[in-house]
């Protein structure tokens, strides 16, 4: 995990503890602490705060909130109770924690179906301000607008949501998109077999989601491997990037489409919501690409 300005990273070590590394000169890194918390538990995501000044770190059953202002000296802040851990086979992405880019609230996959919505404007008093629930379906990749006032996702099976955060202790949802999944196999509407099930390898798919910069658009890329339930339903490996059109109330439309074939998975949105960067477990290789 990157910070919003670049200088410090922030990684997993083999225990499940985060260290942090400046990356000032990115030729050489140095590592500059590691971050105690006493327990074994996984480590599921990690999220700086806008400012740099913050590292949320989610674990099994909490969040440990970071103060790394001083990256060398860094203090532990406060906990926050919360079930982080994944269910049914679901794989955990560093998107599945976000603050808002005001920094205020920070947002988690609660691994119940849910998303909770905390208030870390005092981050040692940091309180749940509410419980975000769609489909019985575990929301991955979430991401706030600009102005904080939206929050969406997508979740494990391939349903985008999108909830309004004008109050957020009332959040409401205000768009549910499903099927984007057999879209994202079948773009042209074509089936490769006339029996083939929406979902032919039913492995998880990585997602990424962003807003671009002044919140009118919502982008959600859908990576899926190579894989086949039989031979007459083997699909190739394939990137789709869904955008549509966003409201400041949450409404969503104006879908378009595009596709790109390429092994790679675990995807990520840059910033201007548009650049996709893609890593590669067989070619050893990140590809950056830009849909039309």
């Amino acid at each position: 995990m990157l910070s919003w300005d670049g200088r410090i990273v922030a990684t997993v070590s083999h225990d499940g503890q985060p260290v942090l590394w400046d990356a000032a000169d990115p030729r050489r890194p140095a590592r500059i602490a590691i971050l105690q918390t006493g327990g074994a538990a996984p480590l599921w995501g990690e999220a700086f705060s806008p400012d740099g000044q913050i590292l949320a770190v989610a674990y099994t059953d909490q969040i440990f909130l970071w103060d790394v202002a001083s990256a060398a000296r860094p203090r532990l802040l406060g906990t926050l109770a919360a079930a982080v851990a994944p269910v049914g086979g679901a794989s955990f992405t560093p998107q599945d924690i976000a603050f808002s880019l005001e920094g205020r609230i920070l947002a988690s996959v609660t691994g119940t179906d849910q998303v909770a919505v905390w208030n870390v404007t005092d981050p040692a008093r940091a309180a749940r301000i509410a419980t975000l629930t769609g489909p019985r379906d575990l929301a991955q990749a979430i991401t706030f607008s600009p102005r904080g006032n939206l929050l969406a996702g997508v979740t494990h099976n391939g349903t985008v949501l999108v909830f309004s955060l004008a109050d957020p202790v009332r959040a409401a949802l205000t768009a549910t998109i499903s099927g984007i999944m057999a879209d994202a196999l079948y773009p042209d509407g074509q089936l490769l077999h006339p029996d083939a099930p929406p979902c032919p390898s039913c492995s998880p798919a990585n997602y990424a989601a962003a807003f671009t910069p002044d919140g009118r658009t919502l982008t959600v890329v859908v990576a899926r491997q190579e894989g086949n339930v039989t031979s007459a339903y083997s699909i190739a490996a394939r990137d789709a990037v869904f955008t549509w059109n966003v409201t400041s109330s949450g409404a969503v439309g104006g879908l378009t489409i595009v596709t790109r074939s390429g092994e790679d998975s675990q995807p990520t949105l840059a910033p201007d919501g548009h650049t996709v960067a893609a890593g590669s477990a067989t070619s050893n290789a990140v590809c950056l690409w830009t849909p039309p």
